[in-house]
């Protein structure tokens, strides 16, 4: 997996990567403007933990794959991947998760939409992060398309989705 790099106006930088024994895994780059110094912090495990219902007990498996990270100028992290199958209905929920600049852990992981199989967000460079996705499950109050959510404040809340293409051609 190719490294991904976040950096950021603070003087401060993230770098995330996959170990195939240990999973995500990060460091931090912390820059001391006044002297001009830098320092990488140690190598720790950055990885995004689902619950999971076994025998009337939740327990926490970790995500099997690096998620897609995107950061924003703000230093935090944005990761973003596609769920397992559900069992009844085979969809793929788009999911997601935030680490703050401060954070060692991500947020819970979060839903973004109960179907979805390509996606893309961005900063706007405003504090407004922009999600297009494409949603393939089709049905008469949510056709397949792509839709578009925003967020104002960092990744904690998200707006309502909003229909941009409408085709049942996205259901392929």
């Amino acid at each position: 997996c190719r490294p991904v790099v976040i950096a950021g106006l603070v003087g401060a930088w993230r770098m995330f990567w996959w170990d195939r024994f240990d999973g995500s895994m990060v460091r931090e780059l912390a820059v001391d403007t006044e002297h001009g110094e830098a320092a990488w912090s140690e190598s720790r495990n950055a990885t995004i933990y689902l619950p999971k219902e076994e025998r009337d007990e939740i327990v926490y498996v970790p995500i099997a794959d690096m998620p897609d990270i995107v950061g924003d100028e703000a230093v935090r992290a944005h990761a973003l991947w596609i769920g397992a199958p559900d069992e009844e209905t085979g969809d793929r929920a788009l999911r997601y998760s935030r680490m703050t600049l401060q954070g060692r852990t991500w947020s819970s992981p979060s839903t973004l939409a109960l179907s979805g199989s390509a996606y893309t967000l961005a900063d706007g460079g405003d504090g407004v992060l922009h999600l297009v996705y494409v949603q393939p499950a089709h049905s008469s109050q949510s056709p397949a398309g792509i839709y578009s959510r925003r967020s104002t404040d960092g990744g904690v809340s998200w707006r309502a989705a909003r229909p941009l293409v409408n085709s049942a051609y996205f259901r392929l």
